[in-house]
């Protein structure tokens, strides 16, 4: 039997390790001895050289480089030590027909191994756009995921239609690929503290890496994502390195799943204006799929189905609005600390489709310039129906604001015009601002919040973000509350960026005195932890599921939705006579 050499084995892990990083932002690595024979390679070869890397193998790596850039990266190879990394440089390859690729390379050397180095290469973007296109706009603030550093659902689909515009004028292609990292749900039960982060960080530099620029990546939903890339990308290459990322992060990953779908971004014959929504339809259709799988091959096939599924919508839309077909339901928002209720969402339902989410209603109703309509008959209805119980009956009420209507000056003017023929009634009622990310002007949402606010009515900013963009808001508009986005709660148990982000934006809003509220409370485990972050209420069916019932009236006043085990909660003792 081999005697053990601890030394050996350290030297396979920080191989290991090494390779692993450089497949997370490289498209692939090599091995390459002192005189650059490759000894060692895997990943897009056949992109990257136009060969595989069987056939790589043995060629020396220094010849496939433009004679112009051979000596530099010879001399940058020959100048690093062992147990350093290279600075990543950009290098030419011939290629057959036309102008050079350019690369980028870096490189590190193992400490017990000097006559070797590990080479990460990937297709250089900034001069991939040689012909006429140029680089997607910046993402801007609020715009990018913090954890995978890519742009996020509306950002990525802004950032590939600015792309796609240059694409169509130099007469290029591009290809639009989503994965669904289906089996990461399992995977993150085993996960140790922080490795989920690192591991998603990984799969965003990944898909950066490998797309046309650095900001044509993007995370569609909580496990699934997308970027737009060059039609001759080997994807399974890509999808193959993202499965050996997860499963270096979680080796016992027994029958691990991945979904991918890609489109071609074939936008010949559509104007601009359809052009965003076919990108939109696209990603959107991918986020409801089962195994990322979705039924069309190119944008313009994409572009025939969504404007059949939208004049369904259209239709639908105008119905409910015609005949206000639509029942409001509430739920409670609980004190964390002494588990009384301090005020209720108002949450809508349709008639037609009274046990469904109304989620894809409004999304099609904000997509279609039809939500300032529909946010006006909810909060006509609200304010009659707080009329009828007078100041002496009601309870505090949240109503949901889109930030597009916040945006119209029509439904600003009908709601202004309300409120000052109710202003006995303002302490009654709370404006919770949705879709912050559709504000173009935060200054001058300001300034119409405050108008609301100085006339008596309280404002929240519903799912506010993370990271920067959370800062970003509460610095531009000034609020009373901030709800923290449910999906940050919901990782706020196993995710130690989560978890600390809720902390800090709690003690940011307590010194800004502004109250802090956290959706999605499932159970008392959460409870628990959110009250100690310094959250000051929730809301969830851990406290209430949504009820048709008014909170005062009938039983709903008497008996309101209990916690788990808290058989003497009850939502009206110590009902404010405020919102705050």
């Amino acid at each position: 039997m081999p005697k053990y050499d601890a030394r050996l084995e350290a030297a396979h892990a920080e191989r290991n390790r090494f390779i692993a990083f450089a497949f997370a932002v490289a498209e692939m690595v090599i091995e390459a001895d002192e005189a650059g024979t490759t000894l060692f390679s895997a990943g897009t070869a056949k992109n990257i050289f136009g060969i595989s890397n069987d056939n790589l193998i043995g060629k020396n790596l220094h010849k496939l480089i433009e004679p112009k850039d051979r000596a530099g990266l010879i001399k940058a190879l020959d100048a690093f030590p062992a147990g350093k990394r290279m600075k990543s440089r950009v290098v030419g390859v011939p290629v057959p027909s036309g102008p050079p690729r350019a690369l980028r390379m870096g490189a590190y050397r193992l400490p017990n191994k000097a006559t070797s180095a590990y080479i990460s290469i990937s297709l250089h973007r900034a001069n991939i756009a040689a012909g006429g296109t140029s680089p997607a706009p910046a993402i801007p603030a609020g715009g990018r995921d913090v954890v995978t550093g890519l742009a996020n659902k509306e950002a990525f689909a802004d950032r590939v239609q600015a792309r796609l515009k240059n694409l169509q004028a130099a007469g290029e292609t591009g290809n639009l690929t989503m994965v669904d990292i289906e089996g990461l749900e399992e995977v993150r039960t085993h996960l140790e503290e922080g490795a989920e982060e690192e591991l998603l960080a990984k799969v965003g530099a990944l898909l950066s890496s490998n797309s046309l620029d650095e900001n044509l990546g993007g995370r569609i939903e909580k496990d699934k994502f997308g970027f737009l890339h060059e039609s001759s990308l080997d994807v399974d290459a890509v999808t193959a390195s993202i499965e050996q990322l997860v499963r270096s992060a979680s080796p016992w990953a027994a029958e691990f799943k991945f979904g991918t779908a890609t489109a071609a971004m074939d936008a010949e014959g559509l104007n601009e204006e359809y052009m965003g929504q076919a990108v939109l339809y696209t990603l959107n259709s991918f986020n409801e799929s089962n195994g990322g799988k979705v039924q069309f091959g190119s944008l313009s096939e994409g572009c025939k189905e969504m404007l059949s599924e939208t004049m369904a919508w259209q239709q639908r839309i105008k119905q409910t609005l015609a005949t206000d077909s639509f029942t409001l339901v509430y739920q409670p928002i609980v004190d964390l600390e002494d588990g009384t209720a301090h005020h209720y969402e108002v949450l809508t339902r349709l008639n037609d489709d009274p046990n469904g989410s109304p989620y894809k209603f409004i999304t099609m109703a904000e997509q279609l310039g039809k939500i300032a309509e529909f946010d006006w008959a909810v909060m006509e209805r609200v304010f009659k129906i707080l009329r009828q119980a007078g100041p002496d009956m009601a309870i505090p009420v949240a109503v949901n604001i889109s930030g597009r209507s916040i945006s119209t000056p029509e439904y600003v003017n009908s709601l202004t015009s309300i409120i000052k023929l109710n202003l006995d009634l303002t302490e009654f009622i709370l404006f919770e601002v949705t879709e912050l990310s559709k504000i173009t002007d935060l200054q001058g949402a300001n300034e119409t919040l405050k108008k609301f606010r100085e006339m008596g009515v309280h404002i929240c900013l519903d799912d506010f973000g993370v990271g920067a963009a959370a800062f970003d808001y509460l610095r531009c508009i000034q609020v009373d509350y901030g709800k923290t986005d449910g999906s940050v709660v919901r990782e706020a148990a196993r995710s130690k960026f989560s978890g600390a982000f809720i902390k800090s934006i709690s003690a940011l809003c307590t010194e800004l005195g502004i109250q802090t509220i956290a959706e999605m409370v499932e159970d008392r485990a959460a409870a628990k932890l959110l009250r100690a972050a310094g959250v000051d209420h929730g809301q969830g069916w851990h406290f209430g599921k949504p009820s048709a019932e008014l909170p005062w009236e009938g039983e709903a006043y008497g008996a309101a939705a209990k916690p788990a085990g808290r058989a003497d909660f009850n939502p009206t003792v110590g009902r404010r006579v405020t919102a705050r």
